[in-house]
Order: C-alpha cells, then sequence, then structure tokens
C-alpha cells in the first residue's frame, strides 16, 4: 500500500498523501483511521526495537 510507505510518524504526511492519492478529503473517518494506523506502526516499531535489543545483548 503506497500510504503506508509515507505513514512515519508524521500523521499530517499521511493524511496529505492519502489525500493526493486517493483524492480523500479531511473526513473524520479518514482521520481516525490514519490515527490508528500511527498507533499500529508506533507498536510494531516499539516490538520491533525490543526484539533487536534483546538479540544484540
Amino acid at each position: 500500500m503506497y500510504a503506508g510507505v509515507e505513514l512515519g510518524s508524521a500523521s499530517n504526511t499521511t493524511e496529505l498523501v492519502l489525500e493526493s492519492y486517493y483524492g480523500i478529503s479531511d473526513s473524520a473517518v479518514w482521520i481516525i483511521t490514519i490515527k490508528i494506523l500511527n498507533l499500529l506502526l508506533e507498536k510494531v516499531q516499539e516490538m520491533t526495537g525490543t526484539l533487536n535489543y534483546t538479540y544484540l545483548k
């Protein structure tokens, strides 16, 4: 998914990418979806960071 690549930690960038790529306006549903995606991404990064740290020890 194109938007997933651009996620990063900046939700504003994600909204812009979704708007330009999918032609979606700033609806509440999309803002909520983006926030959920960002939270999931942060959790995944935390988990992989913890795993990497454990393996490096």
